[in-house]
């Protein structure tokens, strides 16, 4: 491998290695399973925890939302639950 393939992989390497969820984590608050968050309030929550070029693609019966934003310069999968909590993945 090259020395531009290896550096990648060790960029790379560093970001998934950050938890990401424990820090995203909100408290349990009154909401309705069933009701869950709006696109707007999903979006929301979103921006206020750093992600940026936020793109919402699902909405799921259960009231997750799911879809990608930008954060720290890396495209990342994200879901938000009905409570507001952010899971930040691949």
């Amino acid at each position: 491998m090259n020395k531009i393939a290896i550096a990648y992989l060790v960029a790379i390497g560093a970001v998934m290695a950050q938890p990401m969820n424990s820090a995203l984590e909100r408290p349990p608050v009154n909401i309705a399973a069933d009701s869950g968050l709006t696109r707007d309030e999903a979006i929301t929550l979103l921006k206020e925890a750093g992600f940026e070029q936020i793109e919402i693609v699902a909405h799921t019966p259960t009231g997750r939302w799911s879809g990608a934003a930008m954060r720290n310069g890396h495209r990342i999968e994200v879901m938000i639950d009905s409570r507001g909590n952010i899971t930040a993945g691949k």
